[in-house]
């Protein structure tokens, strides 16, 4: 019995530092970065930006990391691929993905839609593959997210940004 212990424990082990490793395969610091969203640069900070809607307003336009990024690698570059959350003070949250790299100063942000669901990332290849819930095209805002759609977005080495 002892021995079975010993043997799952070192297993155990084994296996986290493996996944730890991995996991340290991809160091970008996608909460500092800067992303291309509507031809306006956005720098986050700790994840979030947050300045004034307009001048003198009270009225704040948020824009922040959502979900939990995913790691992986885009024409050989260490890659984090993110959604992003984009309020600015009206009725609409405007969803994105983007992705962040360590020899990149900025990346472009992909629109996805507004108010719709993320639900995951996945690297293949030189794309990343979007899914996420939409409504109806003939369905009100106010809809719940119900439609399963997907995105491919393609990567460009040279340029550094992603396009569908």
């Amino acid at each position: 019995m002892r021995k079975e212990l010993t043997a799952a424990a070192i297993a155990t082990c084994l296996a986290l530092v493996t996944v730890g490793a991995l996991a340290g395969t991809v160091d970008v610091d996608y909460r500092n970065a800067t992303f291309r969203i509507d031809n306006e640069d956005v720098k986050l900070s700790n994840g979030e930006r947050a300045v004034p809607a307009a001048p003198g307003s009270a009225t704040q336009h948020v824009t922040r990391v959502f979900g939990k990024p995913v790691g992986g690698r885009l024409d050989s570059k260490p890659a984090v691929a993110v959604f992003l959350v984009d309020e600015p003070g009206g009725s609409g949250i405007f969803n994105y993905v983007a992705v962040a790299f360590s020899d990149c100063s900025k990346t472009n942000a992909v629109f996805l839609g507004d108010r719709i669901v993320p639900r995951s990332m996945v690297f293949h290849g030189r794309s990343i593959v979007v899914a996420y819930l939409d409504r109806k095209l003939d369905e009100p805002m106010a809809a719940i997210p119900k439609v399963k759609k997907s995105m491919t977005l393609g990567f460009g080495s040279k340029t550094c940004q992603l396009a569908r």
